[in-house]
């Protein structure tokens, strides 16, 4: 007589069983402990965001020019990025084109250069106001 041994036997499928469900068991601790809150509201942190976003851009810009509401930046490569209000909004189009929102209810954005110190601020619509500054690190001004 033969055996066929193809297939799960009965303890190899409660082994299996027992650990996905210990696993499940686990898994939404493990995500809840992740998740970490920075106790900002959602404006504070969507605020943070734009300015890291900005000085990201910057610091990678060949040259920085404003007219004191908007920011325009070349890049080496040619590409030209420029921050702009647009109605309570900050936009970023780059060559002209394109509506990319980086920060919403916005009332006023005032920019500021000298030398290679770029200074942004910022009044927003819950009446808060924040100014940063960042640097560049390409060629000149």
């Amino acid at each position: 007589m033969t055996f066929n041994e193809k297939g799960f036997t009965l303890i190899e499928v409660l082994i299996t069983l027992m650990i996905l469900l210990a696993l499940t068991a686990v898994l939404p601790s493990l995500m809840i402990s992740s998740v970490r809150t920075s106790g900002l509201d959602p404006q504070q942190e969507e605020e943070q965001l734009f300015y890291v976003l900005v000085a990201r851009e910057v610091r990678g810009a060949s040259y920085v020019v404003t007219n004191g509401k908007n920011l325009t930046l070349t890049k080496p490569s040619g590409d030209t990025i420029t921050f702009e209000m647009y109605g309570n909004v900050i936009r970023r189009r780059v060559n002209g084109t394109g509506h990319e929102v980086v920060l919403q209810g916005v009332k006023g954005m005032t920019i500021e250069i000298s030398g290679p110190r770029i200074k942004v601020g910022l009044v927003l619509t819950n009446g808060s106001t924040k100014e940063e500054v960042c640097y560049q690190l390409g060629n000149s001004l």
